[in-house]
C-alpha cells in the first residue's frame, strides 16, 4: 500500500524500545538513582520525541516536549506498578501531553515544514546527492499532508503506522470509543491517500 510505504520512510520511529526489566528500572529511578533515571530518559527518548515530532514537525519543539513528557512521567512515577511494563504507560503520557499542546497551540505549518532535520541538511538518507533530494522530498510530502490532519487523526496515524498499535491500543492510549478511532483512522486514510497519491 502507498500509504504504508511513504509513512514509513518519515523519520523517528515510535515503536519504543525492546522490553526491558521494567521493575527494576523504576526501583532505580524511585530510589534517586542518577544511572537510572539517565537510562529511564535514554530508553524511551525516542518514543516520546517520534510522537512529538511526527505531531509538530518541530525537531526543536519535540525536544522542549519531550523534556516536559519525561518531567511529567518522572513526577507520576511513584504512583506507577511497577509490575506493569513502562512503555504503553510512557506513550500514553507522551501521546496525551503532545495532543493537548497542538489542540491547545497550533503552530504554523510552514515554520514546522522547514524545521525538519532531513530539510536543514542534519540528516543524509544516503551518500548520492539524488537519492538526498529524493529522500527530503519525499519526507517533506508525508510531513505535509500528516500536518493537514486535524490533530487528533494525526496522532491516530502516529500511533497505527509509527508505533505498530492496534485499534484497541490506541482506543485505551486516547481513552475514546474503539469504532471513534475508527472513523479517525477511515478519515485520516483518505485524505493521506488523496495528498500522498498526489506528491509521488
Amino acid at each position: 500500500m502507498i500509504l504504508q510505504a511513504l509513512l514509513a520512510t518519515f523519520p523517528y520511529d515510535v515503536t519504543g524500545p525492546e522490553p526491558g526489566p521494567d521493575s527494576a528500572l523504576v526501583a532505580g529511578v524511585l530510589a534517586g538513582d542518577g544511572e537510572s533515571v539517565a537510562l529511564f530518559v535514554r530508553r524511551y527518548h525516542g518514543l516520546v520525541f517520534g510522537i512529538a515530532y511526527r505531531m509538530t514537525g518541530d525537531a526543536s519543539l519535540s525536544e522542549d516536549l519531550s523534556q516536559e513528557v519525561f518531567l511529567r512521567a518522572l513526577a507520576a512515577l511513584p504512583k506507577f506498578d511497577a509490575a506493569r511494563p513502562l512503555l504503553p504507560w510512557i506513550r500514553s503520557i507522551a501521546a496525551r501531553h503532545v495532543l493537548n499542546f497542538v489542540t491547545r497551540s497550533p503552530r504554523r505549518r510552514e515554520t514546522a515544514l522547514e524545521s525538519s532535520p532531513v530539510a536543514l541538511g542534519l540528516l543524509e538518507p544516503g551518500h548520492d546527492p539524488h537519492e538526498r533530494l529524493e529522500a527530503k522530498e519525499r519526507e517533506r510530502s508525508v510531513r505535509r499532508a500528516l500536518l493537514l490532519l486535524p490533530e487528533k487523526q494525526r496522532l491516530v496515524i502516529t500511533l497505527k503506522y509509527g508505533g505498530d498499535l492496534t485499534t484497541e491500543e490506541i482506543s485505551d492510549i486516547l481513552e475514546v470509543p474503539r469504532n471513534t478511532v475508527k472513523t479517525w483512522l477511515l478519515r485520516a486514510r483518505e485524505i493521506l491517500r488523496k495528498e500522498l497519491t498526489r506528491a509521488v
